[in-house]
């Protein structure tokens, strides 16, 4: 039983300080005239660092091409070396890089930032409409058929504590902030996600 959204964090457009591009367009011409050495990175087949990266490659009408690895701090690496061009991740896993010079931040998928994050556009901003649905996010279940007066009443006090600075310290340690609403809210925005995977797979090779 959905019970409600604790927190979400958009995800943040990175590539590598030497690529020659400061902005979401910049890039966008990048991969049209180097499509065949144009990569992102993933840690898995339908992550969303995965999903994040096809919307943009749908919504800028691009074909930059997925490497998978093992983990994202292995594709991180090879991220900063220049041997891939691009990743979707949230701010906090690559703030140091960002900060360091080594990875330069193009644009975020949508605003609901911590206070202390970098400055950068959203990507409606640089002009890739769209992606606002493309987040991370955390909530909290309950088992099934948990009575609604019950599932109200946990709904109440978990608005209430993530106002509390500690949680909204601890969310914005993972580049998130706390999402307050009702259960149906959060259910809405399981219905968006579940959208959303659909639509992915959609874009995914079939089989032969």
């Amino acid at each position: 039983t959905p019970i409600a959204a604790l927190a979400k964090s958009p995800t943040a457009m990175v590539v590598p300080s030497g690529l020659p591009v400061t902005t979401v367009q910049e890039f966008i011409d990048y991969a049209k005239a180097n499509p065949d050495t144009t990569f992102y990175g993933m840690a898995g087949i339908g992550t969303t660092q995965q999903q994040h990266a096809e919307l943009f490659n749908s919504m800028a009408g691009l074909k930059v091409k997925p490497v998978n690895y093992k983990s994202s701090a292995d594709a991180q690496t090879d991220l900063v070396g220049g041997r891939l061009q691009l990743m979707f991740v949230t701010v906090a896993s690559a703030r140091g890089q960002i900060d360091g010079g080594q990875l330069r931040l193009l644009g975020y998928t949508d605003d609901n930032l911590p206070d202390d994050a970098p400055d950068a556009p959203t990507m409606a901003e640089a002009g890739v409409p769209g992606m606002e649905g493309a987040q991370i996010f955390w909530g909290l279940y309950g088992p099934p058929g948990l009575p609604d007066d019950i599932r109200d009443k946990m709904n109440a006090a978990v608005n209430e504590a993530i106002t509390d600075p500690a949680f909204v310290a601890l969310a914005a340690s993972s580049g998130a902030t706390p999402s307050p609403g009702t259960a149906a809210d959060f259910v809405a925005l399981l219905e968006a996600e579940t959208e959303a995977v659909k639509s992915f797979a959609e874009m995914m090779p079939k089989a032969e």
